[in-house]
């Protein structure tokens, strides 16, 4: 999610996928009253780089979709806020995980008492902390970072400077039995990036296998993904060096292939 500074025109830069020329990058936004613009139409800048400026007209999140060529590609959420806060109280916000080790990278937003109005976010640094400075009141912290689970949001009370303490659970993503296979894995959000989805239905075709598998997996073979719904972990044993297509709506608007990778490991988004 972008955030940006005040109800006015901004800048949107868009990446096209392998940061390809020349093509006619398009997009629709809809605004926080779910009301859809017109096609707005990028500039392309060079290098696979292009931009559009949007004017927001209201506070609260937007979001858009993206297309390349007519083929739909991305989508992007947008928060227009009214600044940062600045406050008497220095509050730090201390993030670690289960086992009590510090977690880096969570975003961790500030809103007011009942979550109608944004305040201010930032991002956890490697000790797990995040600094704020808010006045005397009761707020609520939203955490969210893909892989870990959050109590959103948690409800802070802020009289004077000092920590508070927010834990998370990191899912475990393990790792394949096989020793030639790949755990292939993604988590699937609803579009707040907290809330797992409730189901996500997905298979990786296999289009071709490094080695003769035999009477066990050939070309045109299904293997269905494995889904936490608690945590939004999606995953697949696949053989190393395999090709194969994901098919999974949730993810994405049309089937993507991939060779996998030689590790136990890889995230989808990596590969």
């Amino acid at each position: 999610m972008s955030t940006y500074i005040g109800a006015q025109e901004h800048r949107i830069v868009y990446s096209s996928a392998n940061f390809v020329t020349g093509l006619t990058v398009t997009g629709y936004i809809w605004n926080p009253s779910l009301e859809q613009s017109a096609l707005q139409t990028f500039t392309e800048v060079s290098d696979g780089l292009y931009y559009l400026d949007y004017t927001f007209s209201e506070l609260g999140t937007y979001f858009g979709k993206f297309y390349e060529d007519g083929v739909a590609r991305v989508s992007q959420s947008f928060r227009i806020i009214t600044g940062v806060a600045s406050g008497s109280n220095i509050v730090i916000v201390h993030i670690t995980d289960g086992d009590g080790l510090d977690l880096s990278d969570v975003t961790v937003e500030i809103w007011n008492s009942d979550s109608t109005i944004f305040v201010t976010e930032a991002i956890s640094n490697v000790s797990g902390n995040t600094s704020f400075q808010l006045e005397d009141g009761d707020y609520q912290v939203r955490c969210s970072k893909a892989g870990v689970s959050f109590t959103v949001p948690e409800d802070i009370t802020v009289s004077e400077s000092g920590t508070h303490e927010i834990s998370g659970i990191v899912a475990e993503v393990g790792v394949p039995v096989a020793a030639d296979a790949c755990r292939v894995y993604e988590y699937c959000y609803l579009a707040d990036g907290v809330t797992p989805c409730t189901t996500c239905p997905a298979i990786a075709r296999i289009v071709s296998l490094p080695f003769d598998s035999g009477s066990m997996l050939h070309a045109g073979s299904n293997v269905t993904g494995t889904y936490d719904s608690d945590s939004g972990l999606l995953y697949w044993d696949l053989v190393q060096g395999a090709v194969v297509k994901i098919i999974c709506e949730t993810l994405f608007d049309s089937p993507q292939v991939i060779t996998v990778p030689e590790e136990l490991i890889a995230r989808l988004a990596d590969i």
